[in-house]
């Protein structure tokens, strides 16, 4: 059961080093999928709650955003503000 806690950790670390938004997102959403699958085996409700939100909205942005380059390379953190 700990293995899968380990192999969603692995994921998400892998996330951040993703360069694109889309990938950063699957690989995320993959994660947070096996994180809600740990914390429903073990009964762990916090767990559930925020990795059941974060993968719908992970879901929901894979699905809505269908503007090509909307999310580039170019993309600077600076472009919020």
């Amino acid at each position: 059961m700990e293995n899968l806690g380990y192999i969603a950790t692995f994921f998400i670390i892998l996330s951040f080093m993703a360069q694109d938004l889309r990938n950063l997102r699957l690989l995320n959403l993959m994660g947070t999928i096996l994180f809600l699958i740990y914390a429903i085996l073990t009964h762990q409700k916090p767990l559930i709650a925020v990795n059941g939100f974060v993968a719908v909205v992970h879901f929901y942005n894979l699905l809505v955003d269908t503007q090509p380059g909307r999310f580039s390379s170019k993309w600077k953190i600076g472009d919020w503000f």
